[in-house]
């Protein structure tokens, strides 16, 4: 698969057309974006946006609530994807609710843990406690593992370490930015501490995984 602008925006127009056209909301085409961009491994990724215009809110609203999209084509996927229920919160809630192909739990909990120990961003360490609280659902802990080491050696960093990260040259970003990049998403934010020392919690348990 080749990243291409002119490419992808006919994608994403036509997907808004199928949209429009099964729900009532609309993507103006006018509100698509696409950048195509070289990411710090040296191969192309994309960035993109889509405004969306729901059946209840006023024609002439000029700024549209927006879906952004991160794309790329040099990500390894380990396990084999699964199909699961979209996520529905309403009341009219469909017998047959629809199926997306996602992740499985092994390849995101691992997928968050590279991202940690190669970015070390607060979002990182956000889902990585996150996943952590969740880890029963981790079903197949051979699977668990060979997905950590295979996505590790991919990207050539070390399978991630409390001590790794205690050292980690983006520490201080880490810090610094935790109220900046999370505060405006989550309404109850606990500070960076209360995060940070569940770690050894989280690399314990993964240990006793490799014994």
């Amino acid at each position: 698969m080749r990243l291409e602008e002119t490419a992808l925006k006919t994608i994403l127009q036509e997907i808004g057309e199928w949209v429009y056209a099964e729900s009532g909301i609309e993507m103006p085409s006018k509100t698509i974006s696409v950048e195509i961009y070289t990411n710090p491994h040296g191969t192309l990724s994309a960035k993109g946006k889509i405004s969306y215009l729901g059946p209840l809110m006023p024609k002439q609203k000029s700024n549209l609530p927006t879906i952004k999209l991160d794309l790329t084509v040099d990500e390894k996927i380990v396990l084999f994807p699964e199909k699961r229920n979209i996520f529905y919160l309403f009341s009219d809630k469909p017998d047959n609710l629809p199926k997306a192909l996602t992740y499985c739990y092994e390849e995101m909990f691992t997928e968050k843990l590279r991202d940690l120990a190669e970015r070390a961003r607060p979002r990182d360490l956000y889902d990585v406690i996150f996943l952590y609280h969740k880890r029963h659902l981790v079903k197949n802990k051979a699977k668990f593992l060979e997905a950590l080491k295979e996505k590790c050696k991919f990207k050539n960093i070390p399978v991630p370490t409390l001590e790794i990260l205690k050292h980690h040259p983006q520490k201080e970003i880490l810090v610094s930015g935790w109220e900046n990049m999370l505060s405006h998403q989550l309404s109850n934010l606990n500070p960076f501490d209360h995060y940070w020392k569940q770690l050894p919690a989280v690399f314990n348990w993964i240990s006793k995984l490799l014994e």
